[in-house]
């Protein structure tokens, strides 16, 4: 099991919110998002991608509890940043 606070946590949450900040910050231009694109949708997709970000960096350890712990950490990081702008109430 991963602890909270432990090295490896930390790199698993480093490395979620540097990909996810990078992608929100595009979004936030109206031009950047599809006409079909919803915040919902999107913290929905760091979830799913969450997954891949661990393979891209290499995360050692037990795939099953890294991946798990990346997608736990994705949807709360990417749900904060929702609720910090007001999404949830149709931002434009």
């Amino acid at each position: 099991m991963i602890k909270e606070g432990s090295k490896k946590a930390m790199q698993i949450a480093n490395i979620c919110y540097a990909s996810i900040l990078s992608e929100f910050v595009m979004l936030l231009q109206s031009s950047d998002r599809g006409k079909n694109f919803t915040w919902t949708g999107w913290a929905a997709n760091c979830e799913k991608s969450s997954r891949n970000w661990m393979y891209i960096h290499d995360v050692k350890g037990d795939k099953a509890e890294v991946n798990e712990l990346a997608r736990q950490y994705s949807k709360d990081i990417a749900n904060r940043y929702i609720s910090n702008i007001g999404a949830e109430q149709n931002f434009p």
